[in-house]
């Protein structure tokens, strides 16, 4: 029976905010799963908008910033946390990890902040 671990985003030190404030297709790194294809992550994320301009913010999966599926939302100001990934399931290649990034649009000064964790499955 597979076992499930809540864990902290990786790129979150202690479970604290991930500030985007990255443009362009690499963007700021958000998370990355281990590269066992028998470890599952199902990521869920929240998002935070402390400038009173709504935001698009990008996030895309894959094995690096430059690759994947993106997907756009708004991030309007001051509306608190806003889900942006709801339980998305991502894992490893066997040879590589998987990675989610997310960026800003150019000229955003504020920064979005990105919270959430994964609930690791394990065989």
């Amino acid at each position: 029976m597979p076992t499930y671990t809540k864990i902290p985003l990786s790129a979150s030190s202690f479970g604290k905010s991930i500030v985007v404030t990255q443009t362009g297709i690499s963007g700021t790194i958000v998370h990355q799963t281990p590269t066992s294809t028998g470890i599952i992550d199902e990521i869920w994320v929240y998002a935070t908008n402390p400038s009173n301009l709504d935001c698009l913010l990008t996030t895309r999966f894959g094995g690096s910033g430059i690759s994947g599926d993106a997907s756009t939302l708004n991030v309007e100001a001051y509306a608190g946390h806003t889900l942006i990934i709801p339980g998305f399931i991502l894992q490893g290649d066997g040879s590589n990890a998987s990675s989610i990034y997310a960026s800003v649009p150019s000229g955003y000064q504020s920064g979005i902040n990105i919270y959430g964790y994964v609930n690791r499955i394990l065989p």
